[in-house]
């Protein structure tokens, strides 16, 4: 039986589930009706394969991957690969589909023009002069998340090919591709929708008027042509960053804890039957790769010796000789009143890593320094650093991307399993949306003067408890039956918001439930240290 995708062709996250479909030589059955049985949120697009259900594009064109794809070129398993098309997706979810459908929507914003070209200039970083695709030299599913989205905002501001000639390349590329048929029906939808007139005779930058028309507020275009503006400052290019020293002993010499930079020891044994990293906190380590070879018998370091006479005791053998790697500590950019920030300590925490944090002052707009740029251009927290100089950022992306590297055998807090896998994303995706509304409604509080959130915001909150309390209906969990970083990223969102938006807890038993059984976890500090720094935030901005 054919897989039942719901959906709607002017929805661009429909269109890229369509896409992914074609990519795959799929056949999908298309049904044009929106599925409130099947689907807690009622959201579009929702996927049923074999009686499994599955939302959010983002979850379902992983889970379409993962079930039919010949290969896995579209999603790589490789981690540091498939963590950089995770990025781009929940850039996709988390920044280019909210503002297109804020923008699309009858009601603009009044400076929309400036809010798509950001959009343009963080995705233009996406690409180095090598790479041709969103992620890397070959198409992924990010490419097919954001082509829809990018494509209909280039109906209301059209990409400027001289400022954003990487940009430009990739939807041309994208529009010569067999699969792109999959985009253009929604896409010209779109255009008849928003302008009945639609194309203008030049293609050039354009400003948006409102206009009531049969008794709807719908767009009116006007060609007009406006100065090219410059990128903006915070997204320009800088020199690179000071390389850290790198240590000086040599293979011969042995190690010595003592004139070692602090940091974490993994040691990586090879055996027949075993195949992992030990981390440990007892051993002090460089901040750069750099791989030593010893033999067992001959280590002197008595920390070292007993952690290796630890591991002959759990694992039943002593390796004869074993590459010791001396791995930078991964390093966190936080600012832990963040609610991601605070998700991201919570896995960390739950995995047992020990990472090395970097405050980010926002107020004093340190994420605008020309090193944090650097590593990341859309210069948010928080942003993660790793071995061989990998970045990465977004909290959901990040927390993955632990769990899939530090986890061990043990990936319980993001399944392996596909369907599970599935579900655990679906949930993620959810937490971005709740994060964007929530973000609202505090930066109107700490930042623009207000004493209240408006009630149309409130009622959208509440709407995502309603949402969660019928999650929690029917799992113990956000995601699953266990605990997952679905669970740290939906704890630390409704936490922070619970601040303006109290849950009321006799309407929502469940969420209830389950918050008592988060906070009993014994490392939930790593979220109530943040939150009662908001707090206190949030309470002095009402009082002045």
């Amino acid at each position: 039986m054919r897989p039942k995708l719901y959906m709607s062709e002017i929805c661009p996250s429909a269109r890229a589930v369509v896409l992914t479909a074609k990519v795959l030589e799929l056949t999908l059955e298309l049904k044009e009706v929106q599925p409130c049985k099947l689907n807690q949120q009622h959201a579009i697009p929702t996927l049923e394969d074999s009686g499994y259900v599955i939302w959010d594009s983002h979850a379902i064109i992983a889970f379409l991957v993962g079930k039919y794809g010949k290969d896995d070129s579209l999603y790589p398993r490789d981690n540091p690969r498939r963590s950089v098309i995770d990025q781009r997706l929940r850039f996709d979810s988390g920044v280019v589909s909210f503002i297109t459908k804020t923008i699309l929507n009858p009601i603009l914003y009044e400076d929309n023009e400036k809010t798509i070209t950001d959009i343009y200039t963080v995705v233009e970083h996406f690409f180095d002069d090598n790479n041709c695709w969103i992620a890397g030299d070959d198409i992924s599913i990010a490419d097919l998340s954001l082509i829809p989205s990018i494509t209909s905002l280039d109906v209301v501001v059209p990409i400027d090919e001289k400022q954003f000639p990487k940009l430009a390349r990739w939807v041309k590329k994208a529009e010569s591709m067999p699969f792109y048929e999959a985009n253009k029906k929604g896409l010209c939808f779109v255009l008849g929708t928003l302008h009945p007139h639609w194309p203008p005779k030049a293609r050039a930058p354009f400003v948006l008027r409102k206009s009531e028309l049969d008794k709807k507020r719908i767009l009116f275009f006007e060609t007009t042509r406006i100065e090219r503006r410059d990128p903006p400052g915070s997204f320009q290019s800088h020199s690179s960053v000071e390389q850290v020293p790198q240590i000086g002993t040599g293979p011969e010499d042995g190690f010595d804890s003592s004139t070692a930079p602090e940091g974490l020891l993994q040691i990586f044994m090879k055996a027949p039957h075993l195949d992992r990293s030990v981390p440990s906190t007892l051993i002090p380590q460089s901040n750069r790769f750099n791989r030593f070879r010893f033999d067992f018998h001959s280590l002197e370091d008595t920390h070292c010796g007993a952690l290796l006479w630890s591991i002959q005791l759990v694992y039943g053998f002593a390796p004869s000789g074993l590459v010791v790697t001396f791995a930078m500590a991964p390093r966190v950019y936080v600012t832990i009143v963040s609610p991601s920030v605070r998700a991201t300590l919570l896995t960390t925490h739950a995995l047992g890593i020990n990472i090395e944090m970097e405050e980010i002052d926002l107020s004093n707009k340190e994420q605008f320094k020309p090193s944090f740029l650097k590593l990341n251009p859309q210069h948010t927290v928080p942003t993660l650093e790793d071995d061989d100089d990998f970045v990465v950022w977004d909290s959901h992306v990040i927390n993955g991307y632990l769990v899939d590297k530090y986890g061990g055998i043990d990936d319980s807090l993001y399944p392996t399993d596909m369907n599970e896998r599935a579900k655990v994303n679906q949930k993620l995706h959810f937490d971005t949306e709740l994060a964007l509304l929530s973000s609202r409604i505090l930066k109107s509080i700490l930042h623009g003067g207000k004493k209240s959130a408006p009630q149309e915001q409130v009622d959208e909150i509440v709407e995502r408890y309603d949402f969660l309390e019928k999650f929690l209906s029917v799992n113990s969990h956000v995601a699953l039956g266990h605990l997952t970083i679905a669970d740290f990223s939906v704890i630390a969102t409704v936490s922070t918001i619970d601040l303006i938006v109290p849950v009321d807890l006799k309407k929502y038993p469940k969420i209830a439930a389950w918050m008592k059984k988060m906070q009993a976890l014994p490392y939930y500090a790593a979220n109530k240290n943040g939150l009662d720094k908001i707090r206190g935030q949030i309470a002095a901005a009402l009082e002045g």
